[in-house]
């Protein structure tokens, strides 16, 4: 069963892939302050990301918190 960590990560990785040019783990690392492999833990769902770090990625983004956790709610396992 998919956890809602893992659907947050995965629309997180939706969203970064949508982007022209395409967002990359080391912008997301630069983003959120913290190391690549970090970052990586986060972009698959292995560490869930705390609010802090969910509003600065919704920043940088440039996407509505509650939007983004409504389409990470919709996304399929």
């Amino acid at each position: 069963m998919i956890t809602y960590s893992e659907r947050v990560a995965a629309a997180l990785r939706a969203e970064m892939a949508g982007r022209i040019p395409r967002l990359t783990g080391v912008q997301l690392a630069d983003a959120l302050g913290c190391s690549q492999q970090s970052a990586s833990d986060r972009m698959v769902g292995r560490v869930p990301l705390s609010l802090d770090e969910l509003a600065t990625v919704c920043d940088w983004l440039g996407v509505d918190q509650a939007e983004f956790l409504a389409k990470a709610a919709g996304v399929a396992a």
